[in-house]
């Protein structure tokens, strides 16, 4: 036995065992709510007279994880709603006063990879936005976002894995507004903005 450990230690470069002693050092964080917030692109900005602007509240947002420091890092519900938050926020979407639509997201699945080099966590979410006027429902959409942290941006493992987390809730979320914001652009009736008929 001692032989066999001796043959598997030799296959080891120090610096992956370097690697290693300090992916098992380190205790697993959760995902940071500031860390997800959707990036600012033409695709997320809604037009001037948008009837989103300010007016989308969040209902409940589910299917999240608590971290366990001894194990891995994970994105709790309550960390994905404040990443939601965050994000209508600086979009100019979350309502101030008059809430006049409802979001609800569930995160279905967070694919992570157990260890690795490279590592590519995929986030699978469903979006439902409700008009509270009449409880119609304008909007649901599911979305997969996969997202690839590098070996260089940590030699933590750990660390990985939770900047794999941040980055593909952060791009299910800005998949998810630049779908709203095209989804209300294309069928602006749908979000309260009825046609007016010509006038000569």
């Amino acid at each position: 036995m001692r032989k066999y450990f001796s043959a598997v230690t030799r296959k080891f470069t120090p610096l992956a065992l370097l690697v290693l002693a300090l992916g098992l050092s380190a205790c697993a964080s959760g995902a940071k709510p500031d860390a997800m917030l959707a990036p600012n692109t033409a695709h997320t900005t809604i037009s001037p007279n948008s009837n989103l602007r300010e007016a989308v509240g969040i209902g409940q947002v589910s299917g999240g994880r608590e971290t366990n420091p001894l194990l891995m890092s994970d994105v709790s519900s309550s960390d994905f709603a404040e990443a939601l938050r965050l994000s209508l926020a600086a979009r100019t979407m979350l309502a101030i006063r008059d809430e006049r639509f409802r979001l609800e997201a569930s995160m279905i699945n967070l694919q992570q990879p157990m260890m690795g080099i490279d590592m590519t966590v995929t986030s699978k979410a469903r979006y439902r936005l409700t008009r509270l006027a009449d409880n119609a429902i304008v909007f649901e959409r599911e979305i997969t976002a996969p997202f690839t942290a590098a070996f260089s941006s940590s030699l933590l493992g750990v660390e990985r894995l939770k900047l794999a987390n941040e980055g593909s809730i952060r791009e299910n979320i800005s998949q998810f507004m630049a779908a709203l914001i095209a989804a209300e652009a294309e069928n602006p009736a749908a979000f309260g903005r009825a046609s007016r008929p010509r006038t000569s």
